[in-house]
């Protein structure tokens, strides 16, 4: 048996398996929790979660994923994110291809940009936005 959710994950992944953009969803933090452990998501590049509700929860979720350990871009624009999830992005080690993440519309200030930067966990990091 087969979750609705699962079935539009399955559906979008069909159309290129590197890409999965869900924005405007109201994906909540457990349905990413659920998403974070989801196997066909393993070589992901390009996750776009804008516009939803994820969470300090659901970013956390996604930080300890190994399943998005080549991903390059990650678009978390709107999703009630605070300081408080940023720190644990920042912990994260999984993420040595990240390129690109964009946290603009959460509640974080303009000093984030250079503490997610700073944290040394992004080598490949050269496209932050926070506001």
């Amino acid at each position: 048996h087969i979750t609705l959710f699962e079935e539009f994950i399955k559906n979008r992944l069909l159309v290129n398996p590197r890409i999965l953009k869900m924005s405007q969803l109201e994906i909540s933090s457990i349905e990413t929790i659920y998403l974070c452990q989801y196997p066909p998501l393993e070589g992901l590049e390009i996750l776009d979660l804008r516009k939803n509700f994820i969470g300090d929860e659901g970013l956390e979720a996604i930080s300890s994923s190994t399943l998005f350990s080549n991903l390059r871009e990650l678009d978390l624009r709107n999703n009630g994110i605070t300081r408080l999830g940023v720190k644990i992005l920042c912990e994260s080690k999984l993420f040595e291809c990240l390129e690109k993440i964009d946290l603009r519309v959460n509640k974080l200030g303009k000093r984030w940009e250079e503490k997610i930067g700073e944290s040394g966990n992004f080598p490949n990091l050269r496209d932050v936005k926070t506001i």
